[in-house]
């Protein structure tokens, strides 16, 4: 996740879909260290 938050800074985008747990902490984490939102979207099989 480092390594992708690194390369964000160079303006590369990234799609992600995870069910773990410590990915989105991690992504949180990065994000409140920066000061920066990350956009997320969540789903869910009721809204298909």
């Amino acid at each position: 996740m480092d390594i992708i938050a690194l390369l964000a800074d160079f303006g590369i985008q990234f799609f992600l879909a995870s069910h773990s747990y410590f990915v989105v902490e991690k992504l949180y984490l990065i994000a409140q260290k920066q000061q920066i939102s990350i956009p997320a979207a969540l789903g869910n099989k009721e809204n298909e």
